[in-house]
């Protein structure tokens, strides 16, 4: 009898919680609106999150006023406090990877397919999601790094600027003109396909060695348009060959006894100088990024219901690229 007698407000009080679920997963649909607030994906979807579970929670504390059970939520709120901080130090890596992904999704210091150094690890980046961001490096293994230690490491972006530069050195023989070599070295990278303009490549007089001149030549590579690995061997080839082809001595690091003989004595031939030119591929290697697209469609059809976070959403500034 009794439960009939409040049967009228318990249908008020379970109405009224509807309500507060309705509300609530509406709050958390408005997936927009939280990413325009905090301008990135990760942080609105975390945004949406405790919005929806600070609505529900308010509508489970009016549901208990209204069946007048305030000491029932003043126990639950106490509860909930112990209970919460129980969990905050038995999880605390977890929640620590959690708020490092908020971090990591607010300053945004890469994309996806973005090349990364990450402590040792290097890689292109594939997704970042609450717990962990993952990266395939370039012999296509998965790493799958923890954001709080994403978050604390050194992290060197080497797609945010699309020029990068290369550098090698090269030992000349100390008897050589080093002006002639230098020149030499620089006109061949400046003819080099995939070596910008602009910057224009350069060289400096490293360090005299005990029987060479080492110099070093550095050049700038733009990643859109060139493969970096590529561009770099091609160059190292070419200033080889170039070197060979006006007989620019490049001693190796020994220490030779020569007899002279005289007339008779048999000198040592040159290489062969070769046709002077470099044939070398540097084409954009877009074998990892195929990887990382086939997977990514792969897992989109599974329905892992994990999100990426770096997949979509409103982005600080326009970035283009060429990379497939």
């Amino acid at each position: 009898r009794s439960l009939l007698a409040r049967a009228p407000l318990l249908l008020v009080a379970g109405l009224v919680f509807a309500a507060f679920l309705f509300l609530a997963r509406w709050v958390q649909r408005m997936g927009g609106l939280w990413e325009r607030m905090f301008r990135s994906r990760i942080a609105g979807d975390i945004a949406g999150q405790l919005a929806r579970a600070l609505v529900i929670l308010l509508g489970a504390f009016v549901v208990l006023e209204l069946l007048d059970a305030t000491r029932i939520a003043a126990a639950a709120l106490g509860t909930a406090g112990l209970v919460g901080l129980a969990i905050s130090f038995a999880f605390r890596d977890i929640i620590e990877n959690w708020l490092a992904s908020i971090l990591l999704g607010m300053r945004k210091p890469f994309r996806t397919m973005d090349v990364v150094k990450i402590g040792e690890n290097t890689g292109k980046v594939v997704r970042l999601t609450t717990s962990e961001t993952l990266l395939m490096t370039f012999d296509g293994n998965h790493v799958r790094l923890p954001n709080a230690m994403v978050f604390k490491n050194a992290l060197l972006n080497y797609s945010r600027n699309p020029r990068r530069r290369f550098d090698f050195a090269v030992g000349v023989g100390v008897m050589e003109d080093l002006d002639r070599a230098r020149d030499l070295g620089l006109e061949t990278l400046r003819e080099l396909q995939g070596v910008a303009e602009d910057p224009e490549p350069f060289a400096l007089i490293e360090e005299l060695g005990d029987s060479s001149v080492n110099m070093r030549f550095y050049g700038w590579v733009d990643q859109r348009h060139a493969d970096f690995s590529k561009v770099e061997s091609a160059a190292i080839q070419g200033v080889k060959i170039a070197f060979d082809r006006h007989g620019v001595d490049m001693p190796a690091p020994t220490y030779r006894v020569n007899l002279d003989r005289g007339k008779d004595a048999v000198r040592p031939s040159p290489p062969p100088a070769g046709s002077g030119r470099v044939r070398a591929d540097v084409s954009v290697d877009t074998s990892i990024d195929r990887q990382i697209a086939q997977e990514a469609a792969q897992e989109a059809a599974e329905e892992s219901g994990e999100k990426d976070f770096l997949a979509e959403g409103p982005t600080d500034d326009s970035r283009t690229s060429e990379q497939a």
